[in-house]
């Protein structure tokens, strides 16, 4: 969640500040650079995991970015969508949240 808040992540965006052979475009959908707010909020190649999310957070508004990025009680549904992307499996392995306390 770190990685997201400051946007030092394997995304895209800011990868291709790294290496600029790297394409700034989202791989998901070539649309938009892959930014986090682009990745959480906005690529349609992740509209289901966004949809579980939202549910999750009981909104049907647009996602607040910012609220995701910072409230506690969101942690778990934000780690279940990062899960569901399988977007970071490669680099930073399964991220699965973990099993609610009995």
């Amino acid at each position: 969640i770190f990685r997201l808040r400051t946007g030092h992540i394997q995304l895209n965006k800011h990868m291709s500040r790294i290496d600029p052979s790297i394409s700034p475009l989202c791989p998901g959908c070539h649309s938009a650079p892959e930014s986090v707010h682009h990745f959480l909020a906005a690529c349609p190649a992740y509209r289901a995991a966004r949809d579980r999310l939202q549910g999750a957070m009981r909104s049907r508004r647009a996602l607040d970015v910012n609220k995701l990025l910072s409230d506690p009680e969101l942690a778990r549904p934000l780690l279940a969508y990062v899960h569901a992307t399988a977007r970071f499996s490669s680099s930073l392995g399964s991220l699965e949240p973990p099993r609610n306390p009995a």
